[in-house]
Parts: C-alpha cells; structure tokens; sequence
C-alpha cells in the first residue's frame, strides 16, 4: 500500500488540483498547524528525525485537506516539521519533501 502511494505520489506531481474538476486527481497535499504543504517529489535522506506527528485522516485525492493532519494521500504516514515551510512525510520508509502552499 505504502508503496501504491510512493508512486502515485511520482505520478501525481505534475498534475494539479481544482476544486472545479473533481474528477481529476491532485497532487499530494497535507494540512499541518493551518498550512498546507504540497509535494516536491524529492526524496530526502533519513537523519534520524523526530516524528512530528502522523497523518489521522484523508480526503479524496480530487480533494484539497481541510484539517490538521489530513492529507489527500492515506493515513498513518508519520511527518517531521522541519521549519514553517518544509515538511517530509514517511512514505514507505523513504522521507518526502512537501513545501507550504499558499
């Protein structure tokens, strides 16, 4: 499964999100604090972080999340908050940079 969403978060990067077109897929989004962070795609190597917190619920992935700690892309996955900017998400023991999308 986890592997499932490490593709489709490579897939998903180039696509985008409206809420006009529901039927299309958005790139992988996660709502931490009130901001949400988009992903980058890279991935970063594992420094032994402090797990921040974990992802409690999801949307659809036509959806854009709405609540602290939802994503568009599953639940379960630890993240680590790196600054007010940059988060990384565990997908499937490899770190995903996501950056905050205003």
């Amino acid at each position: 499964m986890k592997r499932l969403l490490l593709i489709s978060f490579i897939l998903l990067l180039i696509s985008g999100c409206s809420d006009a077109q529901e039927e299309n897929m958005c790139a992988p989004n996660i709502m931490i604090n009130n901001k949400l962070y988009h992903t980058t795609g890279i991935v970063v190597e594992d420094e032994g972080f402090e797990i921040s917190g974990k992802i409690r619920s999801s949307v659809d992935g036509t959806k854009i999340p709405h609540k602290n700690n939802q994503s568009n892309f599953g639940v379960g996955m630890d993240y680590v908050i790196i600054s007010d900017d940059v988060v990384y998400v565990d997908a499937d023991g490899k770190w995903i940079r996501f950056e905050r999308y205003d």
